[in-house]
């Protein structure tokens, strides 16, 4: 798969249950928007769940090249899954990998290809 744009909580639970290589088995290469990587980089569950991205090289982070879309979306969602709707719509990502089911109908009535984390492995 190519251009899969992932909002947090995918990756911080494969990482919780020591399954990061398996995601980057199914999916290759993921992109995430900075408002995620400040997520990850601040998430204080578990150890286990922890990601540190500068060694997980098929994860890169990318900077929205406008905020605006994002800054209509916040009033529905989170930061970083605004975040991740508006890099998959610049991007034209063939996939948004996110849980939250919100997140996901938001995407998805914006044409956007969804699946969560089992869809993933499925």
């Amino acid at each position: 798969m190519t251009n899969i744009i992932s909002n947090a909580t995918p990756l911080i639970a494969f990482a919780r249950i020591g399954q990061l290589p398996l995601l980057q088995k199914v999916a290759g290469k993921l992109l995430i928007p900075t408002a995620v990587a400040e997520e990850i980089t601040t998430y204080s569950g578990t150890t286990t769940g922890q990601i540190h991205l500068p060694q997980e090289s098929w994860i890169q982070v990318e900077s929205l090249q406008s905020e605006d879309q994002m800054r209509l979306l916040l009033p529905t969602l989170d930061r970083g899954e605004a975040a991740v709707i508006a890099l998959a719509l610049e991007k034209r990502a063939s996939l948004v990998l996110m849980d939250e089911l919100t997140g996901r109908k938001v995407a998805e009535s914006l044409q956007l290809r969804v699946t969560g984390s089992v869809g993933l492995l499925i």
